[in-house]
Order: structure tokens, then C-alpha cells, then sequence
């Protein structure tokens, strides 16, 4: 559309800059998922390059969550687990999009029972009645695999 061409105009005008700023690579990553056109198709590996720069500018809980998201869909769900157990839980325990990713993940390795659990607490804390109808879809999900 002529909103992403005008997008990616502003995106290559600003690669001229001195310095790599965080708007640069926030940019480059939503260029990356507009650009796809569709899920399979999404470059991975290059996103996961621009949330490895970002995180190291701003090593923030939430680009560590997204950064974990684009690591699970490079190297699997185990890799993505396993950045998720690396990451200080404090900081996103009453996040529920923390827990519904670990969830989403838990249901990719194969583990229901994990998912199911990481599911429940997301449910809990999800605000928004989309976000609570995704998630009873998913638990129910986990619910199935789990009784299988």
C-alpha cells in the first residue's frame, strides 16, 4: 500500500544516520512483518538480527520477550523456553502476554500440562475480551493434548 511505500522511503532515507538508534531497528522489524506476505514467509533470522541490536541498546523485558518470540521461530520453541527462563521474572510476572507466550510455546515443545498452566495465569491477567476469548481458545487447546 502506499503507506508502507512511503514507509520504507523513510526507513532507507534515515539508514544515512550516524548512529543506530532503537527507531531504526523498530522500524527495520516492522518492515520485516509488512513485508511478508504471509506468517511462513516472515524473514525470522533478520528479525531475530534486529531484536538482538535493539535488546542490546535497550535491554528492556518486553524486547526480550519479542526477542524470545523471533528465537522460537529461528531455532524452535525449546530455544525460545529457554530465553524465557533467563529472563528476570519479576518484571513480567502480571504480564499476561509473557504468560501467553509461554504457553504458546510449552504447546509447540509438545509439554500441554506447561502450556495449560502458562495459559490459566495469561487468562487471568489478560485485560482486553479479545485477548481473554484467544486465550480460552488456547487452554482449551492445551486442555485437549493434556487429556490425550
Amino acid at each position: 500500500t502506499t503507506r508502507i511505500r512511503r514507509g520504507m522511503a523513510h526507513l532507507e532515507a534515515s539508514t544515512g544516520a550516524a548512529q543506530l538508534s532503537r527507531y531504526h531497528l523498530e522500524a527495520g522489524i516492522a518492515a520485516c512483518h509488512c513485508l511478508a506476505p504471509n506468517f511462513a514467509a516472515t524473514d525470522w533470522p533478520q528479525i531475530l538480527t534486529l531484536y538482538d541490536l535493539l535488546v542490546a541498546l535497550d535491554p528492556s523485558p518486553v524486547i526480550a520477550l519479542n526477542r524470545a518470540i523471533a528465537l522460537a521461530q529461528v531455532q524452535g520453541p525449546a530455544a525460545g523456553l529457554a530465553a524465557l527462563a533467563a529472563m528476570p521474572r519479576r518484571p513480567l510476572a502480571r504480564y499476561h502476554l509473557f504468560h501467553a507466550v509461554a504457553g504458546q510455546l510449552h504447546l509447540d515443545a509438545g509439554h500441554p500440562a506447561e502450556a495449560a498452566a502458562a495459559l490459566a495465569r495469561a487468562l487471568e491477567l489478560a485485560p482486553l475480551p479479545a485477548e481473554r476469548d484467544f486465550l480460552v481458545r488456547q487452554l482449551a487447546s492445551a486442555t485437549v493434548q493434556t487429556a490425550a
